[in-house]
């Protein structure tokens, strides 16, 4: 049974990831308890709909997003939580005037979760940064 845990937690942690890059505000919520939170620092902090929203105001400048996910730890605490780490490595593409602008950036998920009607849910997530690389230039 932990094993099965493990992997649906793991799965989740992707599928939020392309929730993200596809800014679908229903598979994200899907993946989250009903009072979950996002806390990204001082960039974002507060609900799934919000920072999909947070994520949007600047859609029309994004080209191109792909976030992957790799060195996933999960401890199941109990038969209700579950605690996971991971890293993530966001590529975003965007539009700045008339260039391109290319941002590799990599950071830690502390994600807390809750088992809720028989799956796993994300009740909070807290994202650590550890770099941003920037390349600038390209001309559209």
């Amino acid at each position: 049974m932990m094993e099965s845990w493990m992997a649906e937690i793991e799965d989740r942690l992707r599928k939020i990831g392309l929730a993200v890059d596809n800014y679908d505000e229903g598979l994200l919520l899907s993946c989250c308890c009903d009072k979950a939170s996002f806390d990204f620092g001082d960039r974002f902090r507060g609900s799934p709909e919000a920072f999909i929203a947070f994520l949007s105001a600047s859609r029309l400048d994004t080209l191109a997003m792909d976030h992957t996910i790799t060195d996933i730890s999960v401890s199941i605490e109990n038969d209700y939580e579950a605690i996971s780490t991971s890293a993530v490595t966001a590529r975003i593409v965007v539009k700045i005037g008339q260039k391109v602008q290319k941002r590799e950036v990599t950071g830690r998920y502390e994600d807390h979760w809750s088992r809720e009607q028989s799956h796993w849910l994300l009740r909070a997530r807290r994202y650590s940064q550890v770099n941003l690389n920037i390349e600038c230039g390209q001309a559209l």
